[in-house]
């Protein structure tokens, strides 16, 4: 994106005097900026090195050696004490640079007037950059209070510092010791079996076979109302609770899980999942006809697939709703490239396993596909492009 261009302000020409100018000798000089706020405050004289025309510049004043206008070399005693009032004022490195950059302007405008050794600085106002101290307040209680709020906050990051390590020591201690999860255990008070809500997630080290009952009801529930977030929550569970053998309908929420994963085609975990099954759970029922459905989707045997469809035991048939319909699009992209030029639609309701010929028809219909001869034949190659994703 580009940005309008905005013309900066012209700087003034240079300074023909050849003497070093006084902003610059007092930004030298100044005492260090801190965080605190000073204003009209003398700066502390600390000796350090000049130049030769800034040692010319400080020379004092007196009967003997007068500032002249024109002089070079020299800058009236005045300025340079206005310009320090200036700078004292400053309380960060940004201040004194908006400050220098003032001064220079408006010391400019003095040589334009030719009134810069005969203007009266000391009653110059101060420039707008310098930000007043609050009234009543020295520069000696500012510093102090600078320093007081250093030393509190430091010394609150040592304690925390010091009880976050005490609470590391004592983790460590008690894992080598072995930690009593007995000894955090919350029990609650209410003695009211009916209540307006249910939280499993709030069940805390409850693991018996009451436990395990609770969570695959509350599965089947949740796939009878077509809740699968609420499923897959229980089902997480109770793959935890099966592993510690406090008994259940395992096998039955195994085969649960495996239909789970041919709606999601996680395929890794499902290759996982049939590296850990036993003889005992391949022989199980539910956990055949699984199996079975999954190696039809393999092989993309949809007569198969639909007869398990239609004979699912438990509530498995809930599960593979899901993806039914993905299925039954599969298939009849597959029937239109195999069976010319029309297929009967009772046909189609029969094997991809429709309640009705009625159901079949408006499932047709809403894939856009060509029904002729009354809804009775499935123009296959003009419906060859209707079943898609």
């Amino acid at each position: 994106m580009t940005h309008p261009y905005t013309p900066q302000p012209t700087m003034p020409p240079p300074l023909t005097n050849a003497a070093v100018p006084p902003w610059k000798v007092s930004a030298t000089t100044a005492p260090p900026i801190s965080s605190g706020i000073k204003f009209n405050v003398a700066p502390k004289k600390t000796p350090i090195p000049v130049t030769p025309a800034a040692k010319a510049m400080q020379t004092p004043v007196g009967a003997g050696n007068a500032v002249r206008p024109g002089s070079k070399g020299q800058w009236p005693p005045t300025l340079r004490a206005y310009v320090d009032r200036c700078f004292s004022g400053c309380r960060n490195d940004s201040d004194r640079d908006r400050t220098e950059k003032a001064l220079r302007v408006r010391i400019q405008e003095a040589i334009k007037m030719g009134n810069l050794y005969s203007y009266d600085w000391a009653s110059e106002p101060l420039l707008s950059v310098a930000v007043a101290m609050p009234p009543g307040e020295t520069q000696k209680e500012q510093r102090a209070k600078r320093f007081q709020s250093s030393v509190d906050d430091a010394a609150i990051r040592t304690i925390e510092l010091q009880a976050k390590k005490t609470r590391k020591s004592a983790l460590i201690a008690m894992a080598e010791e072995g930690i009593d999860w007995d000894e955090f255990t919350i029990i609650g008070t209410s003695h009211n079996l009916e209540k307006p809500y249910l939280r499993l997630t709030s069940v805390q080290r409850i693991r018996n076979e009451f436990t395990v009952q609770v969570y695959e009801i509350h599965a089947r529930i949740a796939l009878e109302k077509g809740d699968l977030g609420e499923y897959n929550q229980c089902q997480t569970q109770l793959k935890l609770l099966y592993e510690t053998d406090i008994g259940g309908n395992a096998c039955e929420f195994l085969a649960y899980r495996i239909l789970y994963l041919l709606h999601t085609r996680n395929r890794q975990e499902m290759s996982s999942l049939l590296a850990q099954l036993v003889d005992e759970q391949k022989t199980h029922s539910a956990v055949k006809h699984a199996l079975a459905a999954r190696t039809a989707l393999a092989l993309s045997n949809y007569v198969v697939f639909f007869r398990l469809y239609r004979d699912a035991p438990n509530m498995g048939g809930y599960l593979m709703d899901y993806y039914v319909k993905r299925e039954r699009l599969a298939a009849l992209s597959t029937i239109c490239r195999a069976y010319r030029p029309s297929v009967e639609v009772s046909y189609l309701a029969d094997v991809l396993a429709f309640e009705s010929v009625a159901e079949c028809i408006s499932f047709l219909v809403d894939c856009n596909a060509t029904l002729l001869e009354h809804n009775a034949l499935l123009d296959t190659k003009a419906s060859q492009g209707s079943f898609t994703l």
